[in-house]
């Protein structure tokens, strides 16, 4: 939900002639205020709900009243610039499906996880699943509680009627799906986060559910929390959001830290609270890497040439909230609501981020400026920084690009969504509107190659059907959008929006895209393995993970039903495993490598995680790179593009190491040991663009 913020006029003009440079804040640090112990789960399956797909609706519900927000000093202009269009597209449009319907929610805050074979969405107050190759729902229930016989998804936790400001994602180093949505109850001053958290890659079935404290006194004053960001590392979940009084009043924005490894077990949970009183909307970033220790975080600086960064360490129980400023090009805050037709406005909120992402030691993010003090059109702005390693790194985070997407005359561009895949490639989608467009539905691109700040030319995915939206004057619209990248492939870039009904309600949809340069420019080099042998760690145990090796390297040379075989082995505390050792040796001009790729097809029981990890060949650790859920049978082949630097998973000879790993975990609240397994392989090849 959207809270408008008081907004004074800017007093230095936009030009170069007054750039003034910003001075470099130091590291703030903030610790949590309260911790909180004895959250119990309930567990509980989708398989309870009868049919399988009940939408609901419910008339006239609203979000909250605004509260306002204290305004953002002006600050010194910066003197630097954002990038702007190019004059081609780099968008290529691939699948297209409708998601959740009207629910009688205004706004519905449309968000979207994406997984190997399935999409999850939640809006205000629904969440359903599709399936992703074919668009089919599977799913649909309200989250909130329901008159009559009928559950909402999150009812089990007795929370209030009115659960509202709905997240996703979907987790590829756990491979779960994660949801959160916001609890109040004006009248019983409650606040809460309810978060559920699926049981493996499919959200059919087994879900683990929280109901966590997101009420803080401050000074003697109860506040709730509003607008969400939503995230997690391999260690812990957090949850943002902007406090405000339950009478009147900003508060700042808490911090929720959830230790990961409880909910993902359904075991007994625990909290922690920090409040940054100074800040407000904090977005945290996806993180899909297995091997960073911290999650970060952006949001509004203390003035409107700088961006705050955070990043949250010490996790999963003891979090400090790292604070520091990155100068930005100056922007200016929406002035007006976005026009469309038939004397209709449609909210484009008030500059906070709406989004973020971080891959690859970048973080992006997104919001909605207006184009110059003195052109009143809102546009989309983008921001790529460079975390640099900090803050466990001396060096701070630096802006290493940032971006306008602009629309044509009387054209507003607002409410965005933004992802980065795995080569560094970057997209956003939003609305666009004019007296004359009701509200479109839009996606843009930029290659990794593309010069600094550049984006491509937007790409239409879906007009509004109907002559207006909502009711003259003044609609709420978004809060927000989102946009995940496919784990089967780390490359394509999957959306969703809203867009408005023949009858002036809403509707969402759910798309993907791919930039336009992926998977061309060359031919693919396929490099078999040199040697195959069972994966031995001298720092676990059993130290040889796996047993009754059957085969060699020339057995997953090729696609051809002749497989490599593993038996697995226990390991306490971890499940039984098999994990099979490759070596690689890649000829050619390393020097011209462009893209790395592992190709690989494996077999394993049903109940087993898959991983796919190769060897940074500087640090000499593992990275697991990919993990997916097993199919005991078939020859559905996982192709797995490598992140940028690619000198790091090679030797400058070109010697690479890959290791496929198989787990079938313990699940301690089944009371069962897991069963012994073999790892089949028939492939498992790595692919080199020079």
């Amino acid at each position: 939900m959207k809270h408008l913020a008081l907004r004074s006029s800017l007093t230095v003009a936009f030009g170069v002639a007054l750039a003034a440079s910003l001075s470099a804040q130091q590291t703030q640090q903030y610790y949590p205020s309260a911790r909180i112990g004895g959250i119990q789960p309930v567990i509980e399956s989708s398989y309870k709900w009868f049919p399988q797909i009940q939408p609901s609706f419910r008339i006239g519900k609203l979000s909250p009243a605004n509260p306002s927000i204290p305004p953002r000093e002006d600050g010194p202009f910066s003197g630097l610039r954002a990038g702007s269009q190019l004059l081609a597209p780099r968008s290529n449009l691939d699948a297209k499906f409708p998601g959740i319907d009207a629910t009688g929610w205004v706004p519905p805050d449309p968000n979207l996880a994406v997984g190997p074979g399935h999409i999850v969405e939640v809006v205000n107050s629904d969440i359903a699943w599709f399936n992703k190759a074919t668009g089919a729902k599977q799913f649909q229930v309200s989250m909130a509680p329901v008159p009559g016989p009928t559950e909402g998804f999150f009812e089990s936790l007795n929370p209030s009627d009115f659960v509202f400001d709905p997240k996703c994602f979907y987790d590829q180093v756990s491979g779960r799906f994660f949801v959160v949505a916001l609890e109040l109850d004006q009248g019983g001053q409650a606040s809460k986060a309810l978060v559920a958290v699926s049981d493996d890659s499919d959200p059919n079935g087994v879900w683990h559910k929280y109901r966590f404290e997101a009420m803080m006194n401050v000074n003697g004053t109860p506040t709730w929390l509003d607008y969400p960001g939503f995230g997690c590392n391999k260690d812990a979940l957090i949850v943002t959001g902007n406090q405000f009084g339950f009478s009147s009043g900003f508060y700042g924005v808490q911090v929720i830290t959830v230790p990961k490894a409880q909910i993902l077990s359904g075991a007994v949970a625990s909290q922690t609270q920090t409040l940054l009183s100074s800040s407000f909307t904090i977005q945290v970033a996806r993180t899909p890497d297995p091997n960073l220790n911290h999650i970060y975080m952006v949001g509004e600086g203390q003035n409107r040439s700088q961006m705050r960064l955070y990043a949250v360490t010490g996790l999963p129980n003891n979090p400090v909230v790292n604070q520091t400023a990155v100068a930005i090009p100056t922007w200016f805050p929406p002035s007006v609501n976005a026009p469309s037709p038939n004397g209709r406005t449609i909210d484009s909120l008030d500059g906070r981020i709406y989004d973020a992402d971080w891959l690859n030691g970048r973080l992006v993010a997104v919001h909605t400026p207006r184009v110059s003090q003195s052109d009143s059109r809102n546009m989309i702005r983008w921001y790529e920084f460079s975390t640099n390693g900090w803050p466990t790194m001396p060096n701070p985070p630096t802006l290493f690009q940032s971006g306008n997407v602009i629309g044509g005359s009387g054209e507003h561009y607002h409410m965005a969504g933004i992802a980065l895949n795995s080569v560094n490639d970057m997209a956003v989608v939003f609305t666009r509107s004019s007296s004359s467009i009701v509200a479109d539905l839009m996606v843009a691109g930029r290659k990794a190659s593309d010069p600094p700040g550049a984006i491509g030319t937007p790409v239409l995915v879906s007009n509004s059907l109907g002559a207006s939206y909502g009711s003259p004057g003044f609609n709420r619209w978004g809060d927000y959008f989102s946009m995940e990248v496919d784990p089967d492939d780390n490359l394509k870039f999957w959306s969703i929006g809203m867009i408005g009904k023949a009858n002036g309600n809403w509707t969402t949809i759910i798309n993907s895209h791919t930039i336009s340069d992926i998977g061309t420019g060359g031919q693919f080099t396929l490099f078999p393995p040199l040697t195959a042998s069972i994966y031995q760690d001298p720092y676990s145990n059993p130290s040889v993970q796996g047993i009754n090796l059957q085969g060699g390297p020339g057995d997953v040379a090729n696609s051809d039903n002749i497989n490599l075989t593993i038996g697995s082995v226990f390991m306490p505390g971890l499940g039984q495993v098999a994990a099979g050792h490759f070596t690689y040796d890649l000829e050619g001009n390393l020097s011209a490598l462009t893209t790395l790729r592992v190709n690989l097809e494996a077999n394993a029981l049903s109940t087993c995680t898959i991983f796919v990890m190769v060897k940074n060949q500087i640090t000499g650790k593992w990275h697991s790179v990919k993990a997916f859920p097993a199919k005991p049978t078939g020859n559905a082949q996982v192709l797995v593009t490598l992140p940028a630097p690619l000198s790091q998973w090679r030797t400058s000879s070109g010697a690479m190491d890959v290791v496929i790993r198989a787990v079938n975990p313990i699940r301690s609240r089944l009371f069962v040991m897991p069963l012994a397994f073999t790892l089949s392989l028939d492939l498992v090849e790595v692919q080199a663009r020079f």
